[in-house]
């Protein structure tokens, strides 16, 4: 078996951020106690349930990993070294706050392994940081950013937010270069999307705020990708800028199709030809978990069309795009013999590049990439 990912989720937070709709939420130390205690169990389980695979990477999800304890870190880095084969772990991430971090934890997230920290800043202005729900200020975020290098981190990437309403161009101006000032190795940026039930949401229904414009969202974004290359950070996948090197290999994984199991409640995983979900109440989760059974509640079997598609349109988000022979070599079939009419039709819209063995979408592509990922899926 090849080496696997781990999605470790981790569901606490201070308080709910207006954008959020994760399974996340603020919990007391006794309900944190109880859910280690839980994951804890859940690694072995999974460990032994695939036969202490090698792992590639690991990365840590929330909610606010940041918030665990010392012992909590501890215990759970003892039970991956023991469930699970690392020796191999190329990247063990784990997700952080501002505000959130103090030099102990770090240390001891260093000490069971962990070589990048990625934080959500989302914007470096106070008040669209208070307009958002985010619990630090921009000062808290250069604070653990020293913090974070103090510890020995290297490696780390910093989250920023785009398309917020009431944000101007010159807004996301402003936190590029704030971001570009704290010199990270990586920068993953997002436009905001409204989801139901969240604080934000609720706002826009009631008209007491305004959804950027399109265009604007559209203007933000190419401001992201020109000022971010410019400083020797270029593109690599849709949302995602890094410095050569320094991509994320976690989310590669993803990207390029590649099995990852997901720990936690609410985790997903996609491995030995099926997709999986944990439970998603943390009570039935235990339940299952004390009874010594895996908590998944759902798996759906992946056909080969459905993995093929899902291998083309993941990779495609990226830069680089996908490689015709690798497909091929994973197949047994060449990418053109299944989507040629729709990549053809792409291509002559200006959305897809097709050069040699390289199948990419341009820069126009990345705008609009529901669009040909809607004409490349399979009738199933």
């Amino acid at each position: 078996m090849e080496a696997i990912s781990l999605y470790i989720h981790i569901p606490f937070c201070v308080q709910k951020c207006a954008y959020c709709d994760f399974q996340s939420a603020p919990c007391s130390n006794q309900e944190k106690d109880r859910y280690v205690e839980g994951l804890i169990q859940e690694i072995h389980l999974q460990g032994k349930a695939y036969g202490r695979p090698q792992v590639y990477t690991v990365f840590f999800g929330g909610g606010t990993p940041s918030l665990l304890q010392i012992h909590h870190i501890e215990g759970i880095g003892q039970a991956l070294k023991q469930a699970f084969d690392l020796s191999v772990c190329k990247e063990f991430t784990f997700e952080a706050n501002p505000g959130t971090l103090n030099l102990e934890n770090l240390e001891a997230w260093h000490d069971i392994g962990a070589n990048r920290v990625s934080m959500g800043v989302q914007v470096m202005d106070n008040r669209l940081l208070q307009l958002i729900g985010r619990i630090h200020s921009v000062e808290e975020v250069v604070a653990s950013v020293q913090m974070i290098r103090e510890a020995g981190f290297t490696n780390y990437n910093l989250d920023m937010m785009f398309g917020i309403p009431t944000q101007t161009l010159e807004d996301v101006d402003k936190t590029l270069g704030a971001l570009l000032d704290l010199e990270p190795n990586h920068i993953s940026a997002y436009s905001l999307k409204l989801e139901e039930g969240t604080q934000l949401n609720r706002l826009v229904d009631q008209g007491l705020l305004h959804e950027v414009s399109e265009d604007l969202d559209r203007d933000m974004y190419q401001l992201v990708i020109d000022r971010l290359t410019a400083a020797g950070l270029p593109q690599y996948e849709i949302s995602n800028f890094a410095r050569p090197g320094r991509e994320s290999k976690h989310n590669i994984v993803y990207w390029e199709n590649k099995p990852y199991l997901g720990l936690g409640i609410a985790a997903h995983g996609c491995i030995r030809g099926e997709r999986i979900a944990n439970e998603v109440s943390t009570t039935k989760w235990l339940e299952r978990i004390q009874n010594g059974d895996l908590p998944i509640v759902d798996r759906e079997s992946i056909s080969p069309e459905m993995e093929a598609f899902e291998t083309l349109m993941l990779g495609l988000r990226l830069n680089k795009g996908v490689d015709r022979k690798s497909f091929l070599d994973r197949y047994q079939v060449d990418i053109m013999d299944l989507y040629s009419q729709a990549l053809s039709k792409h291509e002559a819209e200006g959305l897809v590049t097709i050069t040699g063995d390289r199948i990419a979408l341009t820069t126009k592509g990345f705008n609009v990439s529901n669009q040909v990922f809607v004409d490349l899926m399979p009738d199933e």
